[in-house]
């Protein structure tokens, strides 16, 4: 079994920007039950091409940049909230940063992660929302709204997570075991490395789609959804 790692994460802007520190989770138990791997099929029900992504292409160095970009957020607008060392939540416990990523890290501890079952990284994702729920409490002073499983008003897309902000859908979050990532997102990302776009659900008439181009497709309509969901 690995050593669990011994970094201290003072403040909450050390959860966010760590640094040299050691951020890993480990897993002990990893297994994989299933050789298969899959995503549904989808097809809208009333035809709207306007709500399809007509291309899409890589951005190789996005993550740095929104890591720069919430570094500038920090610093100019929650630089005092961010070095606090601990916040009184919504339910009057007292917590600080070293105490989240603990009780992370022992969450995830006690789990099983399957490589090839969409429900074991269900159970991981649970567990990294707890840290996503306290530091943005800590940060805002707000309870961070998430719903997860929720569907359009017609139920032609299921969405595994959304997070609300004020009345908007600001992230939707879509949970796939690793080798269904690898298979059908690996798949789409190989066709772009040249940093080419590549077309998606431009056809002109009905149709169904599969893999990355229905995981695609799924995302953006249920973000261009405007009926109460």
């Amino acid at each position: 079994m690995h050593q669990r790692p011994r970094s201290t994460f003072h403040t909450w802007k050390d959860l966010l920007l760590p640094g040299e520190q050691d951020t890993r989770v480990f897993l002990p138990r990893v297994t994989e039950e299933q050789d298969t791997a899959k995503t549904s099929s989808f097809s809208l029900p009333v035809w709207d091409p306007e709500r399809l992504p007509p291309s899409v292409h890589l951005f190789n160095d996005l993550p740095f940049r929104m890591q720069g970009q919430l570094g500038i957020i920090l610093d100019q607008h929650l630089s005092d909230k961010a070095e606090r060392t601990s916040f009184t939540n919504c339910l009057g416990d007292s917590l600080t940063p070293d105490e989240v990523v603990q009780d992370m890290r022992s969450r995830c501890m006690s789990s099983t992660f399957n490589l090839s079952y969409e429900a074991g990284t269900r159970t991981i994702a649970e567990n990294i929302l707890y840290p996503v729920h306290v530091i943005y409490e800590a940060l805002t002073g707000n309870f961070l709204d998430v719903h997860g499983q929720e569907h359009t008003s017609n139920s032609s897309v299921i969405t595994d997570r959304i997070f609300r902000f004020g009345d908007g859908k600001k992230i939707l979050w879509g949970e796939k075991s690793p080798r269904a990532f690898d298979r059908f997102i690996g798949e789409l990302m190989a066709q772009m490395r040249d940093r080419s776009s590549v077309e998606l659900c431009s056809e002109p008439v009905p149709t169904t789609y599969r893999g990355y181009k229905a995981i695609l497709g799924k995302v953006r309509v249920c973000l261009c959804q405007t009926s109460p969901i």
